[in-house]
């Protein structure tokens, strides 16, 4: 008959931990650490307001746009060395002018030295066009373009002279924006909430009747549209189609865009990746949301910030599968990167009125294999002596932690 086995260290260690927690649980703080889960109106309301402050910030800069006034129609010379092929001179409003200085080719090519009269030539013929692709994005469709060449006395370099008028800057004359697939389906059986969101975004919609068209303008519009729609449930959302048709005689743009909304994604299963040591649980008690409620960006950040505060991963990244055909009971991604089971730091430092002193803390993540993370803080200088011992559990459901220290 065998008589009973005696402890190990490591055994006697783990037992006196949990005898001292049960002794003195009932004078120690239990801090808790929840995340709640918010209410899905709060939510939509919070969602609505952070779009309609980016929405009137590109509002704004678009009516800035307009008010600017081209400033004064300076001149730019770029002048050469004596062995250069010519002088370049550019007149016109800023910032066009800018604009025309850093992308015309005769900007370009004006210090390269073996260049042919033939070449410059060429190059003088292409201006008014080249200039024209450049203005057109900016809104400009019936820039004045003069180039004239002047030769130097004494056989020096000539001078290139680019003279523009740029002339009104078109505006939106008009706009028509239409939306199709599953939110166009819902609001056409009855769905009112849709319908109040689709006439908001319309609203915020920045290329206003009457705003100043530009390229990066439209670019910034549509893809405001689109990140509304994303963030909030759709977030396969693009256009089947877009124009913008310009008149360059009214000075006008018609705009017209049809989105294609794609499936709304709700949330059905989280799938937590890359731990070796830390149990899944950890991940999922911080869960920020309801399994099945729909996908926003936010809930998806929140989880992504509240593992972050874990302190158990060193890197995260939740991400969606946007797969169309699992839109319904769509899974999403904890990608996660464990902190080492410890770490140390080292500090030391000096002050004229306590004089030199040294630190370390410690952190130890699974301590004698338990669900617990302790942290030894330890700080001695000439008049000074600090040290403390925390013990921290692992999130519990609904997020909690106990702390014992």
């Amino acid at each position: 008959m065998t008589g009973p086995r005696p402890l190990t260290a490591t055994l006697r260690h783990a037992i006196a931990t949990v005898l001292i927690a049960v002794a003195w649980s009932a004078t120690l703080l239990s801090v808790q650490v929840a995340w709640a889960q918010a209410e899905e109106d709060d939510t939509a309301a919070r969602d609505e307001a952070r779009a309609d402050q980016a929405s009137e910030g590109a509002a704004d800069a678009t009516e800035a746009a307009a008010r600017a006034p081209l400033l004064d129609s300076g001149v730019t010379t770029l002048t050469t060395g004596r062995h250069a092929a010519y002088h370049l001179e550019v007149r016109a409003p800023n910032p066009l002018r800018d604009l025309l200085v850093r992308h015309l080719d005769l900007a370009r090519f004006r210090e390269q030295r073996d260049i042919s009269v033939v070449e410059i030539g060429r190059l003088i013929a292409a201006a008014p066009d080249q200039a024209r692709s450049l203005l057109e994005p900016e809104g400009y469709f019936n820039a004045r373009i003069d180039v004239t060449r002047d030769d130097a006395p004494a056989g020096g370099p000539p001078t290139v002279r680019v003279r523009v008028d740029p002339g009104p800057q078109v505006r939106v004359g008009r706009v028509q924006i239409e939306v199709q697939g599953p939110y166009a389906d819902a609001m056409n059986a009855g769905n009112a909430a849709l319908r109040t969101r689709w006439q908001r975004l319309s609203a915020r919609w920045s290329l206003k009747e009457g705003a100043p068209f530009s390229q990066a303008a439209w670019t910034g519009a549509k893809n405001a549209l689109l990140a509304s729609l994303r963030t909030r449930g759709y977030a396969t959302a693009g256009f089947s189609g877009t124009s913008a048709e310009v008149d360059a005689t009214s000075n006008t743009v018609r705009l017209f865009l049809v989105v294609d909304s794609g499936p709304l994604y709700r949330i059905g299963e989280i799938r937590v990746e890359g731990l070796e040591r830390t149990p899944q649980d950890a991940a999922l008690n911080v869960l920020p949301f309801q399994i099945g409620s729909e996908y926003t960006e936010k809930k998806l950040l929140d989880y992504q910030e509240a593992l972050q505060k874990t302190g158990l991963y060193e890197g995260v990244a939740v991400e969606l599968d946007q797969s169309p055909e699992g839109a319904d009971h769509a899974i999403v991604y904890a990608k996660l990167r464990e902190n080492k089971m410890q770490n140390a730091t080292f500090s030391i430092g000096f002050s004229s009125n306590t004089g030199p002193r040294v630190g370390v803390e410690h952190t130890h993540r699974r301590v004698f294999g338990y669900d617990l993370v302790a942290t030894t803080k330890l700080k001695v200088g000439r008049d000074e002596r600090e040290a403390s011992f925390d013990l921290l559990t692992y999130p519990q459901p609904e997020g909690y932690r106990n702390l014992l220290g």
